[in-house]
């Protein structure tokens, strides 16, 4: 996570962070005021996940994009894994 250059969010501006189930559907929303919030919250999220490894889609200045890698999630809780996390730094409503 040191290599992450999603940045503080201005006065004015927040974190968006969107979870994702393996199914592609929103599971749920929060908003964050901090950076490190919000990346210890998507630690706290793989890690209860039993995930060593993701993969990062996006890391940019505003958008921060984590994924679980690949791999078989068949069973009877197929689609309800989570898949995903998206974090945005957004203007405030």
């Amino acid at each position: 996570m040191e290599q992450v250059v999603l940045c503080e969010p201005a006065s004015g501006s927040c974190i968006e962070f969107t979870v994702f189930r393996q199914s592609g559907n929103f599971e749920r929303q929060t908003v964050f005021y901090s950076r490190s919030e919000a990346l210890s919250s998507a630690n706290k999220l793989f890690r209860r996940a039993k995930e060593d490894s993701v993969r990062i889609w996006k890391n940019e200045e505003t958008i921060l994009d984590i994924r679980r890698p690949y791999g078989s999630l068949k069973g009877t809780r197929e689609g309800r894994k989570i898949w995903g996390v998206d974090i945005r730094i957004v203007l405030e409503e």
